[in-house]
């Protein structure tokens, strides 16, 4: 049985790395610093729980809302929406 903490952690590593793409499309740099830490927190406590180390649950960055792409440069990302919507959207 796969650990639910381990679960989250993995769905919020996804999450993350897809707002930063979004928000290096829409040139936001500050989201993407932003976001960049709050990978790093996740990856850290992905590396803690697979070690064996309890995670708080508290201790997990937040559910991010990815940013909407530009509509100048929604044209080459419409594809990359579309999955983003479908990982995210249909639970």
């Amino acid at each position: 049985m796969t650990d639910p903490i381990l679960i989250l952690l993995q769905e919020r590593l996804s999450m993350y790395r897809e707002a930063i793409e979004a928000a290096k499309i829409n040139e936001d740099f500050s989201k993407v610093r932003r976001f960049g830490r709050a990978l790093k927190t996740i990856e850290n406590l992905l590396k803690s729980a697979n070690s064996g180390i309890l995670i708080k649950e508290d201790d997990i960055p937040p559910l991010v809302k990815i940013p909407k792409i530009k509509s100048s440069d929604k044209f080459n990302c419409d594809s990359m929406v579309l999955d983003m919507k479908q990982k995210f959207c249909s639970t």
